[in-house]
């Protein structure tokens, strides 16, 4: 995996940590971000798909 640089590791643990529910604080505490807001700058695009997978869940589970 040498090929395989750090900010592309750190990305991939972010994603999967948000597409597994983890909160964005708790994320956030594990990256060592000063507050949620930079992670939020930082990695928003991979909370919205996330949300856009929990919609589309309720949304099922609603009939809709």
């Amino acid at each position: 995996m040498s090929h395989v640089g750090l900010r592309k590791l750190r990305h991939s643990f972010v994603r999967h940590m948000l597409a597994a529910g983890v909160p964005l604080h708790t994320v956030s505490e594990l990256l060592g971000h000063s507050s949620v807001a930079v992670t939020g700058d930082v990695y928003g695009h991979v909370s919205n798909q996330g949300a856009r997978f929990v919609v589309e869940r309720l949304s099922a589970a609603m009939g809709w």
